[in-house]
Order: C-alpha cells, then sequence, then structure tokens
C-alpha cells in the first residue's frame, strides 16, 4: 500500500493519505508504526505517487501526471475494486506493463487501455501546459 502522511487532524490524530481504505491489519501496523490511531484520508493515487515522488527527490513526470489506473477508473473502463484486485497480483519485473497485464488477465480490453493512454497523455500534456502558462514564457535575447 502506498500512504503519504499529512498534518495532523485538529485533535492532533496523525492523518495519512491513501487511494482507497487500508485493510485493517495494514491500518493496525500503521497505527502501531506512529504510535497512535490513524485517520486515513482518501486520495487520488496521482497524487499520492506524485507526493511519494516529491519527497524522493524527483520525477520523471509532472508531478500530477495521472496515473493509468486512475485514469481507467475516473473513466468508467474498470472499477477500482477491479483493477485493485489486480494490482494486488501484479509485479512489474514479472508482468511488464500494467495496461498489458490488465488486458492479458481480461480485467480489461485493449481499447479501454488505448482510450486511457490517450486521455492521459492529454492530461499529462495539459498539465506541462500549464505549468508553462504558470511560470510565464522564456524570454530569450534579441
Amino acid at each position: 500500500w502506498r500512504a503519504v502522511a499529512l498534518d495532523d487532524a485538529a485533535d492532533g490524530t496523525p492523518r495519512v493519505a491513501v487511494a482507497s481504505p487500508l485493510p485493517a491489519e495494514a491500518l493496525d501496523q500503521l497505527s502501531r508504526g506512529m504510535g497512535a490511531p490513524v485517520l486515513q484520508t482518501v486520495a487520488r493515487e496521482t497524487q499520492i505517487v506524485g507526493a511519494l515522488r516529491m519527497l524522493h527527490g524527483g520525477s520523471q513526470l509532472p508531478l500530477h501526471a495521472p496515473l493509468l489506473g486512475d485514469v481507467m477508473v475516473e473513466r468508467g473502463l474498470v472499477s477500482r475494486a477491479a483493477f485493485q484486485d489486480a494490482l494486488d497480483r501484479y509485479r512489474p519485473d514479472r508482468d511488464g506493463r500494467v495496461g498489458d497485464y490488465l488486458v492479458s488477465m481480461g480485467v480489461v480490453t485493449r481499447a479501454a487501455v488505448e482510450e486511457a493512454v490517450a486521455a492521459q497523455r492529454r492530461d499529462i500534456a495539459s498539465v506541462t501546459l500549464s505549468a508553462e502558462v504558470r511560470n510565464g514564457p522564456e524570454l530569450l535575447p534579441v
């Protein structure tokens, strides 16, 4: 599971962002590690991965680039439960690209993966363009 520590709640309870609620066993383990019961806050997997990348000093993708699974779930191409179930068994070193794995397992169709990849690329381009607009154009000497 991926989780990112957040600021404590107003009552001092430690909070973590998770993509979907943690099973009781994982929540207990996390609470023991943090020394207090933990409050879960659901966030997009993309936001969690972006925060983890930022914490580890960099990223190949823009901070808020959408992950393929998020795109597929948000577009209704796969349910969160079916995606999470497949992801629990997925091993990148063994299974290759996640989209290919989902197709091979019969979780989604090739057309669904292609639709999601196209949407993902549009979203990445939009995030990149948005950042360029915010930062202003690069001025070149004349």
